[in-house]
């Protein structure tokens, strides 16, 4: 069972400015608004609708799920107190907080995440890919739900943690789905604030929430920003005083200019996302290993970091995410950078098709920053080698079109989330991977990812998932080329931001303005 202890923010308004502290008492000194910057205003405030990033930072705050993760990507509790699981990973019984109400007063039970669950596994929603997974939620009693699936599945509780899984309430949904607009207006949650008011086009506004079932929320208000040019916008606004928080990632260039400006912080954490170079291995030369060991040998990926993303970033020469560290297998390594061994492999494989010897390869990215940088440091990159690349900016529905779906590509220069888990592993190189637009095949990779997706201790999908790094590290149908970090700029002053201080308890992901660890 899990022990929570609260990580709060605090803050007390005083003349010519905010003055922040950090406590970690249950009930700590509060009050105070705090101003957080957004990267766009939000479709909906029904967290299961639409998959929109702003929808999901402010959902945090307005409602909960059963279980949530901390920085290591570790289950943490949430709605519900502790969990077991049974039938080698079948059944999985969750034992509910008590003393749970939505914000319009009714009580919370297990009725509420009974009617949530099957409305998505209805397809009602965009989390019913995973969800699809369960047979059956019982609720034997109003604090107990028992959730069977259909299989064996290990990866259910991260990807229940982290998907948009936010328990709705049911008496405000009857007769509608998940993905309904209903209660949209004034959403009612089981969070540490409530809904006040939506100013189209400007702001949303929260208030705290005095009934919160774990502890007195540490802020009067939450006010949510959203302005056209986000990344533009926001040194004006920190200079003027109108932000104390930007959850928006500007430009690189912009977050130059924002790290030089007085009064401002900027701060980075790891974040479970990867840019790589995906290999066509349906075509000449990349259906030829020794031609994806020469790119691989060609790419120097520290001058990637500095040249691309202007230092905000770090190389990636693993084959998952080092940012969930209990999964990475730090000895499957992408072949080092050296210029000598990268233009003798290219020869030889040149010299098995002469007559395509001086051929150039496309290479597809997204027209958005930083893709093309990437790709363009690349193409010199692998000009010294003999590797003659030529970069085909597009827009990222055309990119995607060409990639994923039609597969008309030579290289391609690709970016997406490798977390919660290394299940995700399966998505982007399994045989039969949604996302495996390589052409990569090899049951011997397939082998330890089921395994894993089966194992019933953590420590016994580790060494699974390590298997399958090295055996992606030997067949090389991608090369790693940069790790994503997460941006946090703030006004300086500010302290207690879960996301800055507590290290080891709160996910890159998580923008709850207050967090439970075990």
């Amino acid at each position: 069972m899990w022990r929570g202890a609260a990580v709060v923010v605090s803050l007390a308004l005083a003349a010519g400015g905010c003055n922040f502290s950090r406590t970690r008492t249950p009930v700590p000194a509060s009050g105070g608004e705090f101003r957080v910057l957004l990267a766009a205003e939000p479709r909906t405030l029904n967290p299961l609708q639409v998959q929109d990033d702003s929808n999901m930072v402010i959902g945090q705050n307005l409602f909960n799920k059963l279980v949530a993760l901390d920085a290591d990507y570790r289950v943490i509790k949430d709605l519900a107190e502790s969990w077991e699981v049974g039938d080698r990973g079948a059944t999985y019984t969750f034992h509910l907080a008590h003393g749970v109400r939505w914000h319009d007063g009714t009580r919370f039970t297990s009725a509420d995440v009974k009617w949530t669950f099957e409305a998505l596994m209805r397809r009602s929603g965009v989390s019913t890919g995973f969800m699809s997974r369960i047979a059956s939620v019982a609720t034997p009693d109003d604090a107990t739900v028992i959730v069977r699936l259909k299989e064996p599945w290990a990866p259910f509780l991260p990807y229940l943690a982290w998907a948009h899984t936010f328990i709705l309430p049911a008496h405000r949904f009857a007769g509608t789905g998940a993905a309904s607009p209903a209660g949209e207006e004034k959403p009612a949650g089981t969070g540490p604030f409530r809904f006040v008011a939506w100013e189209a086009g400007n702001r949303i506004v929260l208030e705290r929430n005095p009934d919160y079932f774990r502890f007195r929320p540490p802020l009067d208000r939450l006010v949510f920003r959203f302005v056209p040019n986000a990344s533009e916008e926001a040194g004006r606004l920190f200079a003027g005083g109108q932000i104390d928080f930007m959850i928006a990632r500007p430009r690189t260039s912009e977050m130059r200019k924002l790290s030089q400006q007085p009064g401002l912080i900027v701060r980075t954490r790891p974040h479970p996302a990867r840019y790589y170079l995906a290999f066509n291995l349906r075509r000449w030369p990349w259906s030829d290993l020794r031609a994806r060991r020469a790119v691989a040998r060609a790419v120097e990926r520290n001058r990637l970091v500095e040249t691309s993303l202007l230092g905000y970033g770090s190389p990636a020469i693993g084959f998952y995410t080092p940012a969930i560290s209990w999964a990475y297998n730090a000895g499957a390594q992408a072949p080092a950078y050296d210029a000598k061994a990268a233009a003798r492999l290219w020869r030889q494989v040149r010299g098995r098709r002469p007559e395509r010897s001086h051929s150039r390869f496309r290479l597809l990215v997204s027209i958005n920053a930083p893709y093309r940088e990437i790709a363009e440091e690349l193409a010199a990159q692998l000009k010294p080698a003999g590797v003659a690349v030529e970069v085909v900016p597009l827009a990222p529905a055309a990119w995607h079109e060409r990639v994923v779906v039609k597969r008309d590509f030579d290289l391609a220069v690709a970016n997406g989330t490798w977390g919660p888990d290394p299940d995700i592993l399966d998505f982007r190189f399994g045989s039969r991977g949604a996302y495996q637009f390589m052409g990569y095949s090899n049951s011997k990779f397939d082998a330890p990812i089921a395994e894993g997706a089966r194992g019933e201790t953590l420590r016994a999908r580790a060494q699974a998932y390590a298997r399958a790094q090295e055996i992606l590290a030997r067949d090389l149908p991608i090369v790693p080329l940069l790790e994503h970090v997460q941006f946090y700029t703030y006004r300086a002053g500010i302290e207690g931001l879960p996301q800055l201080e507590a290290l080891g308890l709160v996910g890159t992901g998580d923008y709850s303005l207050v967090r439970w660890t075990k």
